[in-house]
């Protein structure tokens, strides 16, 4: 693996909450400064070197998708959140060797915006399937948002305590797959509903917005992540030779698809519906009925989760300390 000298180092020298399965090279040291992490490993080889960049670029894709979204709409919102993911990911996979506080709490930041972006689907599915009124987005808000927030205070509750036992003193290895597995659990209850709406809406004004072949291609994409994080592969069946392409960055890939694609095909599903119903009114002043409702509770709840997960990274940092 090619590095700066010093910059990478062996699972041998690195704490045991670092260590990701079947590899065993190409770790950045603990304890360096926060440039190191976020700009100086950018340029060199190590681990996590494809995460951070493929996680980066999907970064600024959906900053240049703003400028496609109607201003303070529920696609701007989407498009926001699918940037979130993105974008706490790229911090995640940047920090995550800082020390094992910031490695846990940064990735609990990632799993946080995996939260919002599904989320944030349904409510634009409401917006652009199924053409809800007000009084209709008033109700789907409120519930929508206590849903969420009740989900991700629960999965706050427990990320502290799975990594409990090990910041007194346990093993992590116990505690690794119990953190993600309640994670997935939260996400697929989104993706069963997205799945569902998509299933019934999508075959009607889809193929009309010419936005199916989008719509698809995110859930195969999704699919195929999910094939990936379970078996783990290229590194899995070949260990001495993907230490840096591994399968981590092969699902930021089709996680960039589902994020991009769904902001894409909402946007065509927009699209049609101004055009049809509005034809007079400009694509970015415009608001769907119940729009602005929905884009409110979505942002508060967006605010409230980010409460959540500080108060857990602070209670986190606490705990270590003790």
């Amino acid at each position: 693996m090619v590095g700066c000298g010093g910059c990478i180092v062996g699972r041998d020298a690195v704490p045991a909450v670092f260590l990701e399965p079947y590899i065993k090279d190409g770790y950045r040291p603990a304890n360096r400064s926060l440039r190191f992490y976020l700009l100086n490993s950018l340029f060199f080889t190590h681990n996590e070197s494809l995460n951070q960049w493929t996680a980066l670029l999907t970064v600024f894709c959906h900053l240049c998708m703003f400028s496609y979204c109607s201003h303070l709409s529920i696609l701007s919102v989407l498009n926001l959140t699918g940037l979130l993911i993105h974008l706490f990911s790229f911090l995640a996979h940047s920090f995550s060797h800082y020390n094992s506080v910031a490695h846990i709490g940064f990735y609990l930041l990632d799993f946080m915006g995996i939260y919002l972006g599904f989320s944030q689907v349904i409510p634009s599915f409401l917006v652009l399937h199924f053409n809800i009124d007000a009084n209709s987005a008033l109700v789907c808000g409120i519930t929508a948002m206590l849903w969420n927030v009740s989900m991700f205070n629960s999965c706050c509750k427990q990320y502290l305590e799975a990594w409990q036992p090990w910041l007194d003193g346990g093993s992590v290895v116990m505690n690794k797959p119990r953190v993600l597995t309640f994670v997935k659990k939260g996400v697929w209850l989104y993706v069963v509903v997205w799945l569902l709406m998509l299933s019934k809406m999508c075959f009607i004004s889809a193929p009309q917005s010419g936005s199916l072949y989008l719509h698809l291609s995110a859930i195969f994409a999704l699919v195929f992540e999910c094939a990936l994080l379970h078996f783990r592969w290229p590194e899995r069946s070949y260990p001495d030779y993907f230490q840096a392409m591994r399968s981590h960055p092969l699902t930021h890939i089709c996680a960039a698809t589902v994020t991009l694609g769904l902001v894409a095909a909402f946007i065509k599903d927009r699209t049609l519906w101004v055009t049809s119903s509005h034809e007079s009114v400009s694509n970015n002043d415009f608001f769907f009925p119940g729009d602005s409702i929905l884009v409110s509770f979505s942002l508060t709840n967006i605010s409230i989760c980010f409460f959540l997960a500080f108060r857990t990274i602070n209670s986190l940092n606490k705990m270590s300390q003790v």
